[in-house]
């Protein structure tokens, strides 16, 4: 719906749609969130589960207490 609102108002250039990244400590931290995440499959959702080599791939700088992540490529934000 975001961008049916931007589009009319000639104002798409304020969505980047370069993902969105989850930062989890450990695969069991990331555990306490598989109901929420299996929702989130079940309705389409494009997902990607990644190891500390996937984050710092992303994200070089992020600290190393955070081991695995979860990488929504087809999501956005706004500037």
């Amino acid at each position: 719906r975001h961008r049916d609102i931007l589009r009319a108002e000639n104002a798409l250039d304020l969505i980047q749609d370069n993902g969105q990244l989850y930062l989890y400590r450990d695969a069991e931290h990331l555990a306490k969130d598989d109901a929420a995440w299996a929702l989130r499959r079940e309705h389409g959702l494009v997902m990607q589960v990644l190891d500390r080599a996937g984050v710092e791939a992303l994200e070089p700088e992020v600290s190393a207490s955070y081991t695995t992540g979860v990488f929504l490529p087809q999501q956005g934000h706004c500037v």
